[in-house]
């Protein structure tokens, strides 16, 4: 398969071919898309929306209909982080100040920290070496 980069500019999520600078339209008709993820091992790609304070996840090789709200009650998500190997996806949350897991499908939550995190945007995970 050829490279290519998921970008956002809040409305739609776009997947650019990098070698032809086609693009493919992922989903559109969001309202505050923020940070983007994505989960190659199921080709699902996972961002934040500020509006909605969720966390939302959809198939990129289905249709476009497939947008689920996995998290809800996120004050104010940022940075999102798919580890593909255990399935977890982490974000940061601003406004109450945390970091927190869950599992993919968004049904087993953890907040991991609450002190000492004046303003967290932005996360990344490395599973294989196990960095946070």
């Amino acid at each position: 398969e050829e490279p290519f980069v998921i970008v956002t500019n809040h409305a739609d999520i776009k997947r650019i071919n990098v070698n032809r600078m086609e693009y493919l339209e992922i989903a559109d008709g969001l309202h505050s898309a923020t940070a983007l993820s994505m989960d190659i091992t199921s080709s699902t790609i996972f961002w934040s929306d500020d509006i909605h304070h969720g966390i939302f996840r959809k198939s990129v090789d289905q249709n476009r209909k497939d947008i689920r709200q996995i998290l809800g009650d996120v004050q104010s998500p940022g940075g999102i982080a798919v580890d593909w190997i255990y399935s977890h996806i982490y974000w940061t949350d601003s406004r109450a100040r945390t970091l927190s897991l869950a599992t993919v499908d968004g049904l087993k939550r953890k907040t991991l920290f609450t002190t000492n995190l004046k303003e967290p945007t932005a996360i990344a995970v490395d599973p294989q070496s196990g960095y946070v």
